[in-house]
């Protein structure tokens, strides 16, 4: 998207000064039937915040995960994730991921990109242009869909037709995997885990 594209110019070149926290939010609720295509939170979804934090601020050092079951009855995964990782430079980075609910509060979390710095901040959300649709959750927000075509078009033009590198590689789908380990560890363990990845 070109606002996360602008997001990471302006956190490459300092204009936003010392990053202090990064935020991904996601919040859609999906039916324990709808789920039960592919499980929990963190294998179906939390791989999203995890390139998202990689690719904006790196690696982290450590990771302190939570998860919960809120609504499902017949499943045995989670429906909802929070990760905190600790960067490099003292960032913190706040990972949540649920499927246990839908915001539709006045100032709405569906999919929040936050970031903020010591001399600004910056904010991306899915919530700037909805409508009804009954394909599934995910649907009826054009940030979603134009992302698939943005993410087509970039590759297309920029990576097959002018050569340039891809926006991530296989080892950054493996860095977002490892991540995803370290929070299900911690979530296990009931402790922060070190991030080797």
């Amino acid at each position: 998207m070109p606002s996360l594209q602008r997001a990471k110019r302006l956190i490459e070149r300092g204009s936003l000064g010392t990053i202090a926290s990064f935020w991904f939010v996601y919040n859609i609720y999906h039916s324990e039937e709808v789920a039960s295509r592919y499980g929990g939170v963190f294998r179906a979804v939390c791989s999203h915040p995890a390139y998202s934090l990689l690719y904006f601020l790196g690696r982290p050092r450590r990771v302190m995960a939570a998860a919960s079951t809120v609504h499902y009855k017949q499943l045995r995964c989670e429906d909802q994730v929070m990760m905190v990782c600790e960067m490099p430079g003292g960032a913190i980075g706040n990972l949540w991921c649920s499927f246990a609910s839908s915001d539709l509060s006045s100032d709405p979390w569906t999919v929040l990109f936050k970031v903020l710095g010591e001399r600004g901040g910056l904010t991306f959300s899915w919530n700037e242009a909805q409508y009804t649709d009954d394909r599934g959750p995910g649907w009826g927000f054009p940030c979603y869909e134009e992302g698939f075509a943005n993410e087509i078009d970039h590759f297309i033009r920029r990576c097959i037709l002018n050569g340039e590198p891809p926006l991530s590689t296989l080892d950054d789908a493996l860095d977002a995997l490892r991540l995803i380990e370290a929070a299900e560890r911690s979530v296990r363990l009931k402790r922060s885990v070190e991030f080797a990845g």
